[in-house]
């Protein structure tokens, strides 16, 4: 795709669908079978709602700073990088408003994690800059 906006939207729905499944793995792993639908509803829903709103501040106003990153940069590194922007972006918006402590809300920011890394691998794969972009 040459369009950057629409590559990373569709970038940040694989990066939250990987991330639903790891959290849905996650809960069914270490939970007795009780409330994984609900939380699963709840927290993609509310996951998918901060997504799209990250992805309008960190990610579509600062297009500039990331088609020259993806640019300059190659799959791995992008995609490392991003996981490390979606944990320090999850850390300052999610994380500071909650009361858990930081080992109660550790799946959450690997949640962050790995949406950030599937993300910044297929936004990297997905877009095809053009010249003038970057």
């Amino acid at each position: 795709m040459r369009d950057y906006s629409l590559s990373a939207l569709v970038a940040l729905f694989i990066g939250w669908l990987a991330q639903t499944i790891a959290c849905a793995l996650y809960l069914k792993a270490h939970s007795k079978g009780f409330g994984i639908a609900s939380d699963l509803l709840f927290g993609g829903v509310t996951f998918w709602f901060f997504s799209l709103a990250a992805n309008v501040i960190f990610i579509q106003l600062p297009d500039f700073y990331i088609k020259k990153v993806i640019v300059r940069t190659n799959v791995v590194l992008f995609a490392f990088l991003s996981a490390v922007y979606g944990a320090v972006i999850y850390g300052l918006t999610i994380g500071l408003m909650s009361n858990s402590s930081f080992t109660e809300s550790l799946p959450l920011y690997v949640g962050a994690v790995i949406n950030g890394f599937v993300f910044g691998l297929a936004l990297h794969l997905i877009w095809k800059p053009v010249e003038a972009d970057g």
